[in-house]
């Protein structure tokens, strides 16, 4: 069970950089949205019985979610930062 919690840290380091950096080049929407859809997928299919039989499975539907959630951080940030007023910021 550990390595359950371990995989979500681990999709989420590898997440946020990869999907960071590509957000630069393809636009910080497109990747939240891509990290938001993969996160969304991913846990949808994890809370199924049938998709995940056994721990394997189910840290893989983890880390495969971990990813999205990653990738939907430095987007986020940078979306906020550019959004608010100066003042705020």
């Amino acid at each position: 069970s550990e390595y359950l919690a371990a995989s979500i840290f681990l999709g989420m380091l590898l997440g946020g950089t990869l999907l960071g950096f590509l957000s630069d080049h393809i636009g910080r929407r497109p990747a939240l949205l891509t990290g938001l859809t993969v996160n969304a997928t991913a846990g949808f299919f994890s809370s199924f019985p049938y998709l995940t039989p056994n721990l394997a499975l189910l840290t893989m539907w983890r880390f495969v979610a971990g990813i999205g959630i990653g990738a939907t951080v430095p987007s986020l940030f940078s979306l906020a930062s550019e959004w608010s007023p100066k003042e705020v910021r």
